[in-house]
């Protein structure tokens, strides 16, 4: 399977969203490995094909790191707050804090929110 095959998958797929008081829960079933999703996750290039966070640096080491949706748009921090081997990412977005777990082919975004009223333009884009 390819990376192209990777993301065109991401696309089609349904996401299953929770919403709590202050969080968003995103669940996807994903095809491929448990590496490939990391590598979807947390390497620049290939999250340029669907993320809306392009970071300056690969988000595999903890430290701050800067992000930019586009090369014109003014930076926004990501900063990488703690991994556990690769199959968990914590990082900011901003004033969010984004909590990722790949569970095998299952990917689990846990995005606690600085404005809860805000969760409905943090979903758009993820395909729902």
């Amino acid at each position: 399977m390819t990376a192209s095959d990777i993301d065109r998958r991401i696309a089609d797929l349904p996401v299953a969203v929770d919403l709590t008081e202050d969080a968003v829960i995103l669940e996807v079933d994903l095809s491929g490995t448990g590496a490939q999703i990391w590598e979807h996750l947390t390497d620049p290039e290939l999250l340029a094909t669907w993320s809306p966070i392009i970071p300056e640096r690969p988000l595999t080491e903890p430290g701050p790191v800067l992000s930019r949706e586009t090369p014109e748009a003014d930076p926004v921090a990501v900063d990488v707050l703690a991994t556990a081997g690769d199959h968990a990412l914590t990082h900011r977005w901003g004033d969010e804090l984004l909590e990722w777990l790949i569970d095998q082919a299952r990917l689990t975004l846990l995005m606690r929110l600085s404005d809860p009223q805000q969760a409905p333009s943090h979903l758009a884009g993820w395909q729902v």
